[in-house]
């Protein structure tokens, strides 16, 4: 029972990073984003982001739906083995 918490909230952590880089990727300032490469000597790196940010968009949204369908199955696992122990209790 202990792990599938501790999964759960690694999962948790998992889908906050990939929502908020999917957030951060829609709304993101161009200028600011050339600066930022441009006080790093990394120019380059630019155009590529500029060119992908679709691509990444999708590839966040795509894990933060894998991880959020993998926080919802183990907490049925969770649910259910605990019924599942605490049923002969009663008996």
């Amino acid at each position: 029972m202990v792990v599938t918490i501790s999964v759960i909230c690694l999962l948790t952590f998992g889908t906050l990073f990939f929502s908020v880089n999917a957030i951060t990727l829609r709304i993101f300032s161009r200028t600011k984003l050339q600066e930022a490469f441009k006080a790093n000597k990394k120019d380059n790196f630019v155009e590529q982001i500029v060119a992908d940010t679709e691509k990444l968009v999708l590839t966040c949204s795509s894990y933060r739906l894998i991880l959020n369908l993998l926080i919802l199955l183990f907490l049925l696992m969770a649910f259910t083995s605990d019924r599942q122990a605490s049923i002969p209790l009663y008996l």
